[in-house]
């Protein structure tokens, strides 16, 4: 069977109902663990970053208007985001979780894991989209 596609109105306003959802009580962060994260991991299954500088980011109104990528795609963005580290020990970093205080909601494995060492920076760019084809 074909898969469905979804309208671009339709994507819009799905953008945009994530877009409020990720604006209000979510926190975005990094974990410090080797593990595969899927739709299902729970919160508990991430280690959260220590490294000196660290802290996680709320994302109270980070993400703008939802934006049509090309027909099919919308995505809604927010500034790119820093994390420091300021001194002690280095850490590896295998990818961000977005929670909400009780779930994760979001999160990506990095493709390589990122070593971060006093004076480096390590700087993410969030853009969840909604496509046509994603419908499950």
């Amino acid at each position: 069977m074909p898969t469905p596609l979804l309208s671009d109105p339709l994507l819009q306003s799905r953008a945009g109902t994530l877009q409020t959802l990720l604006n209000s009580g979510h926190t975005l962060r990094l974990f410090q663990n080797a593990i595969t994260p899927t739709p299902a991991t729970p919160l508990s299954s991430f280690t959260e970053c220590t490294f000196t500088g660290y802290a996680s980011i709320s994302l109270a109104s980070a993400f703008g208007t939802p934006t049509q990528v090309t027909s099919g795609q919308w995505q809604t963005q927010a500034a790119p985001f820093t994390f420091s580290c300021t001194g002690g020990s280095a850490q590896t970093i295998y990818g961000w979780y977005v929670d909400d205080g009780t779930n994760m909601v979001m999160c990506q494995l990095l493709d390589s894991p990122f070593t971060i060492s006093s004076g480096l920076q390590f700087v993410l760019q969030v853009a969840p989209q909604e496509i046509s084809q994603s419908i499950l």
